[in-house]
């Protein structure tokens, strides 16, 4: 029987905000791409219903958009892939813990999409690590906040106008080489694969039966 908990994977980038940080060997878009479509196969072989928020590779979807496809089709969890800039190597999951405002005046996410994307991350990560303790640094769980765009708005952009539970992954660094070169092997993409897997069971596991059948909150 399919699952119920559904799953909307965001590519991260091209956005309205930037095109997105690159290495040396492949830009943020086209790795967070590769993840999404491979991580959209192993979700559907396992029952869960998946929805993608961009149709193409190169795509350019502004990041208010991209919620908004969350939000239309009652997302039990919206997940957006990403690599980061840091010098410093691993994966960090982020989630909204507080409301933030954009330059538009707009304001989010409420209150029940945070208590539940805070449901969510903690499981979420610690599946994560179980997978690649040894193999892949874990840089951490953190708040929007410790973001630049968080730190700036409060939140990210994606989170203040998702109104279902919304969690950000950094896969790694791609100003990091070996992360990079992580990320790109058969080895680590395997790897990274079955932590985001094991991170989606995880979540679907704690986020209650109930959440799972409600309709995404309206916005407040």
């Amino acid at each position: 029987m399919k699952s119920r908990f559904l799953v909307c994977l965001d590519p991260g980038h091209v956005s309205d905000y930037s095109q997105g940080t690159r290495g040396k060997r492949i830009s943020e878009a086209e790795l967070a791409w590769r993840y999404a479509t491979q991580l959209h196969r192993l979700l559907e072989q396992r029952d869960f219903p998946v929805e993608m928020t961009k149709r193409s590779r190169n795509e350019k979807v502004s990041n208010q958009h991209r919620a908004e496809i969350a939000n239309k089709v009652g997302a039990n969890i919206f997940l957006r892939l990403h690599a980061d800039a840091r010098p410093e190597p691993g994966f960090a999951v982020y989630y909204p813990t507080r409301s933030g405002r954009t330059k538009e005046g707009v304001i989010g996410p409420p209150s029940e999409v945070r208590s539940l994307s805070r449901r969510a991350a903690f499981p979420f990560h610690d599946a994560m690590n179980s997978v690649l303790k040894g193999v892949f640094p874990d840089f951490g769980l953190f708040g929007d906040e410790k973001t630049l765009v968080g730190s700036q708005q409060g939140a990210l952009t994606g989170s203040i106008f998702a109104r279902v539970p919304v969690l950000l992954i950094e896969m790694g660094s791609l100003s990091n080489d070996r992360d990079e070169d992580f990320l790109l092997s058969k080895k680590g993409q395997q790897a990274m694969l079955a932590a985001l897997v094991a991170g989606v069971v995880a979540a679907q596991q704690t986020l209650t039966d109930e959440q799972a059948n409600k309709k995404p909150p309206q916005n407040s």
